[in-house]
């Protein structure tokens, strides 16, 4: 990795340039940017004079290599690997006893190259090492498929080789024989000891004494050991403890990394890395340096917000913070640029939401060139250390894994190596790894052009993810190179210079291409009363108190909406509202249909609501009438002043020959419904005739609903899947079956209903239809449509009910009250396959259109998670009598002019096209830093076996600690599963850090009116009968390690199995509990056993000679079983020379 750093010759001419403009102007500007240097200047105001003496003692490490000697540990994310270079070089012919000797005698002459790590943590460099050999294979006869295969087997083993830092020596070469004139390097350098700069140093000087073996060169009177000593001693000066001042200032609001599209299955084993490259020629390169320079930007900054726009394009949140790898070799001796070590430090640049959406990309870059200042100003306290206090603040390891690294300040990289490696020939391939990182973005001059390198953590990412991000990159430099980018806009004077890849628009416009012919616009309820006509004696109702024709029906409907009529006058506009306070039966559909008659809308108020909410909705809807029947009635009356009708039997009511004259247009209300609001007030949903009707036609068009069919009406008529159980049957001649009084949660009641009756579509949520699976599984004719709906379908309801029910078609819907029932259809052909989480959200119905956007409102990329936003003819009016909640949830898109519906509901959109619904953002939580979809803990629950469902839920409230639970029922009550099975079986399919800590079991899942899982309903966790996972340490060792975390956390226990990063050690804590420990146990412990340890019954097998299968001793413990999975995947080590003590 390397830099933004010291200053680079384009930082310099920006200086030089800003100064000469502030002596012509005045003086601010000098002295405000004086400071840029201060970091340097303050510490090298002194040179330092070199130990000699203690050369070989043992010294600490800077701070990026303490971070990289951890990211070795498997207990990190992202671990199990080393930071490590790999380059294979082509050249001519080596004379290869020559080509050895001359690293021997570099590795002499430069102590890092001797260097090792010991288990505490403390550099030493070795007095003495063995000859340094290089391996030489003839693959020169080999036939060309052999020697590719032998020559890509040497490739993986040294690009992703994992050496021990305790064992000489961290650099291995080797060469392969092409042919009798070609010869390919393989070099392989771990960065702790090492970074590019000292690479480079060491390529000179191989080179020179390749060129000349008898070449004397000149001693070095420094060493890094000295170098380091003296940065450590810096700590206590005034630059640094302002520094440090700075950002602990800032650490509570510093942006959190980049949230990109991740695999749903997280890569097995050590991280991999593959790499992508581009090369920009010297003239388009050019091109954009002058441009840049003219604008007053350095180059470096112009590719890091161009790297930030594409990042903001997948990434979730668009306020993130990028890790900046710096090169800071301090001027502290006349020897500093000719020794060897790794320099790097690491600035945390936050790259805040844009504020200013109008805001083109120049002044963005301007923007973050300033801040950058003011953060290089305060680098001495370096990124990893912010990192540190930032993991221990909120208790839960943080990191931030997608870095930028800038070589521009080194110069030409084509020409350094043809000056400083002459015998290494050209660079063929290369990959670098870091631990703790997804991607490394690396940028560096070659051959006068511009090279790019992408390091990504193979497997990581979503597909495609990376391969459509890297072309946006390409193209975004390809157009601020050139002034043109997409759509002939300039990028620089481009707010939005990253757009939606084309071939994803594609097939969203296909997606979105669903203008159908329905026919004419029309009224909900007249498709009803022409069927009275058509099929007078066809039965349409039935109810368990009589069935009623489609005469009768219309007949008593038609008589109600003259009462109604004679009551009221005619309609004063087209707005009036009438409530429908009747219980489900044959009343409500005639009430129904009779408010449409009449030119009203119709209003559901639910008899079984709690008297406080029937005031309320009757306040807010302010109805004309009230249509209800004995006790209900006479209870409307005591709540409203409007009149309040009857609804009886009207035996004498007769059939028009021609249905009444229509008083509604089809942009005249059909019906209000009052959902619950987020102000503790229910807001009424006004929907249209027109777009109501767009639904029923097309469900019924879709699936073929015709004469022949029945639906059973489960829903309330609060819940508008009741809008299509009444208007879908009846506008086409089928059958309304409704459930008797009493029968609303009866499910061998419904499967009696259901035979009796013929019924042969099912509408409802997911949770009844599992009822009836799971209660009623024999019914001799079973529905042969499913319609699905509401709520989460539970993954494993589908394979139970194609067992029981195998001729049932099962379909998910998805949509909202505010958008006419339901906008989009996903058939349930099979189980969804192992990339998804959940049964697919399917494709937009007829006239409907989904996208998936951003906060600006712009299109997510695929598999990028945004807001649902609904458009086309489903869409709702808007809110009744509430314009100022309309308009925040149906804004015009800014650019389309489209009308859009916020759902509050989040989705991501598939490479195919199809929607994945995630739910709403309160189902995703964050627990100790980590996004965690409640969704997926329950998945995992209801495949255990014994559980017949389950709910999770984060308990806690931020900025306090959270804590994730679980509530599950058993399948069998008297054999419940034990708490302790469940946690094994979740630790190997989820995370450590998904595993809920608490398990509660309960009776049952609590249901809302609609069906719908009742989350406000769920015991307190303190009255059920739970398990938690604390266990008490035992024994001397896991008693003293358990309180030494303890104290140094600030936490009132700590269990035996409790691992220690995931209840906020850092790396900065584990070292005082380690002293903690030493001092009271007595006994050395290496300080590298609490990493590879993580927990107090852990740490105590390892001290007393215990040892698992797993490499960290983890196997007793929760975050062992996790990675014991992975088993010990250790690289095999060859004979070790030297090792540390």
């Amino acid at each position: 990795m390397t830099v933004i750093g010291g200053l680079t010759p384009d930082q310099q001419a920006l200086l030089s340039q800003l100064l000469a403009k502030a002596d012509a102007g005045g003086g601010d500007l000098k002295e405000s940017l004086q400071g840029v240097e201060e970091p340097s200047r303050q510490i090298s105001d002194a040179l330092v004079q070199p130990d000699v003496e203690n050369r070989h003692a043992p010294f600490p490490l800077t701070d990026i290599q303490m971070a990289y000697w951890l990211g070795r540990s498997r207990t990190f994310d992202l671990g199990s690997v080393a930071s490590h270079g790999y380059q294979e070089y082509e050249c001519p012919r080596l004379d290869l006893p020559r080509f050895e000797a001359a690293w021997q005698a570099v590795i002499a002459r430069h102590d890092m190259l001797r260097a090792v790590v010991d288990s505490n943590g403390q550099m030493r460099i070795l007095p003495e090492t063995p000859l340094f050999r290089i391996p030489a294979e003839d693959m020169s006869d080999s036939p060309p498929a052999l020697r590719e295969a032998r020559l890509d087997a040497i490739r993986e083993t040294m690009a992703h080789r994992v050496p021990s830092p305790g064992h000489w020596p961290l650099l291995e070469l080797r060469v392969s024989r092409l042919s009798a004139e070609r010869d390919r390097i393989h070099l392989s350098c771990d960065a702790i000891v090492a970074d590019v700069y000292s690479m480079f140093l060491a390529f000179d000087e191989v080179g020179r004494l390749y060129d000349d073996p008898t070449l004397s060169l000149d001693g070095l009177a420094f060493s890094f050991r000295d170098y380091v000593l003296a940065i450590k001693a810096q700590e206590s000066l005034p630059a640094f403890v302002a520094a440090e001042r700075y950002w602990l200032a800032r650490i509570d609001g510093l942006s959190p990394p980049p949230d990109l599209p991740l695999a749903l299955t997280a890569p097995s084993g050590p991280s991999r890395f593959v790499r992508r490259t581009l090369h920009l020629p010297a003239p388009r390169w050019l091109a954009l340096k002058r441009r840049a320079n003219a604008l007053g930007l350095t180059p470096s900054l112009v590719l890091l917000c161009a790297y930030a726009e594409t990042l903001r394009m997948w990434s979730r949140n668009p306020a993130f913070t990028i890790n900046l790898t710096l090169f800071n070799r301090l001027p502290l001796h006349p020897d500093i640029e000719r020794i060897m070590g790794d320099f790097t430090s690491t600035l945390l640049l936050d790259l805040g939401a844009d504020d200013a959406p109008a805001e083109s990309f120049e002044r963005r870059v301007r923007r973050t060139q300033d801040r950058f200042w003011a953060d290089y100003e305060h680098a001495s306290f370096t990124g990893v250390r912010v990192l540190q206090h930032l993991s221990q603040k909120r208790r839960a390891a943080v990191s931030m894994p997608i870095v930028f690294t800038s070589a521009l300040g080194v110069g030409d990289v084509g020409r350094k190596l043809d000056q400083a490696g002459r015998l290494l020939g050209r660079p063929t391939y290369g990959i670098t790894q870091t631990p703790q990182v997804q991607i490394d973005h690396q940028v560096f001059e070659l051959d006068g052009g511009l090279g790019v390198n992408w390091d990504v953590v193979e497997g990581l990412f979503a597909p495609g993810v990376i391969e459509a991000m890297f072309a946006a990159y390409r193209g975004l430099l390809e157009g601020l190179a050139s002034g043109e980018g997409e759509g002939g806009r300039d990028p620089w004077s481009d707010p939005r210079p990253v757009q939606l890849p084309m071939a994803q628009r594609a097939v969203r416009d296909t997606l979105n291409a669903t203008a159908a012919d329905l026919g004419p616009e029309g009224l909900l309820h007249a498709a009803v009363l022409a069927q009275a006509r058509t099929t007078p004696d066809r039965i349409a109702l039935i109810d368990p108190e009589r069935s009623l024709s489609y005469r009768t029906l219309a007949a008593e409907a038609e008589a109600l909406a003259g009462e109604l009529d004679a009551r009221l006058g005619p309609p004063a506009g087209s707005d009036e509202l009438v409530a429908v306070a009747l219980s489900k039966g044959w009343r409500q559909v005639v009430a129904v249909l009779a408010v449409l008659i009449s030119g009203r809308a119709y209003m559901p108020l639910d008899p079984d609501l709690p008297d406080a909410r029937q005031r309320t909705i009757l306040a807010e809807g302010q109805p004309v009438a009230v249509l209800a029947r004995g006790t209900l009635a006479a209870h409307a009356s005591t709540e409203t002043a409007c009149p309040v009708l009857v609804v009886e039997p009207r035996p004498g009511a007769a059939l028009a020959a021609h249905p009444p004259a229509p008083r509604s247009r089809p942009r005249d209300l059909a019906y209000v419904i009052f959902t619950s609001g987020s102000t503790g007030v229910p807001k009424g949903v006004m929907i249209e005739h027109r777009a109501a009707l767009n639904t029923v036609r097309d469900v019924n068009a879709r699936f073929g609903i015709g004469a022949e069919d029945g639906v059973f009406g489960l829903s309330s008529l609060s819940f508008d899947l009741s809008v299509y159980d009444l208007f879908g049957p009846l506008s086409c001649g089928g059958r309304l079956v409704l459930p008797a009084p009493g029968e609303a949660r009866d499910p061998e009641a419904w499967a009696a209903r259901l035979t009796r009756e013929a019924v042969t579509v099912w509408n409802t949520v997911p949770a009844l239809w599992q009822m009836l699976v799971e209660h009623a599984p024999r019914l001799p004719s079973p529905p042969r449509l499913v319609l699905l709906s509401g709520d989460w379908i539970p993954l494993d309801l589908i394979p139970r009910s194609r067992t029981l029910f195998p001729s049932s078609r099962l379909v998910s819907l998805g949509g909202a009250t505010e958008a006419a029932i339901w906008s989009v259809a996903h058939p349930v052909e099979e189980e969804p396959g192992p990339d998804w989480r959940s049964v697919p959200y399917g494709r937009p119905l007829a006239n409907q259109r989904l996208h998936v956007l951003g906060p600006d409102l712009s299109p997510r990329p695929d598999w990028v998670v945004g807001d649902l936003f609904i458009a086309g003819d489903g869409l709702a009016r808007g809110y009744w009598r509430d314009p100022v909640r309309t308009q925040a949830s149906f804004p015009v898109h800014p650019r389309s002019g489209e009308r859009l519906y916020r759902t509050g509901d989040l989705a991501r959109v598939r490479p195919d096209g199809t929607l994945e619904f995630l739910g709403r953002e309160d189902q995703q939580v964050k627990v100790a830093g980590h996004r965690i979809e409640l969704g997926e803990i329950e998945a995992a629950l209801n495949r255990c076996d014994g559980v017949a469902g389950s709910v999770a839920a984060a308990l806690g409230h931020p900025p306090g600690p959270r804590r994730l639970a679980a509530w599950i029922v058993a399948a069998d009550a008297s054999a419940p599963p034990a708490v302790e099975t469940l946690r094994r079986s979740l630790a190997d399919t989820l995370p450590a850090y998904m595993l809920p800590r608490t398990i509660a079991l309960i009776d049952a899942i609590p249901l809302s009116q609609n069906g719908k899982i009742d989350r406000a309903k769920l015991p307190d966790i303190r009255d059920t009968d739970t398990e938690t996972v604390r266990e008490v340490p035992e024994g001397e060792v896991e008693t003293v390690v358990a309180a030494a975390v303890a104290d140094e956390l600030g936490l009132t226990a700590v269990g035996a199995t409790d691992a220690f990063f995931e209840i906020g050690a850092t790396s900065l804590s584990i070292v005082a509990i380690h002293r903690v420990i030493e001092t009271k146990l007595g006994r050395k412990i290496p300080l590298l056993a609490l990493f590879e340890h993580p927990s107090a019954r852990a740490l105590a097998q390892h001290v007393e000679g215990a040892r698992g299968e797993s490499r960290l001793g983890l196997a007793d413990d929760r975050a062992a079983r996790r990675k014991a999975r992975l088993g010990d995947r250790r690289p095999s080590r060859r004979p070790t020379q030297e090792t540390a003590s």
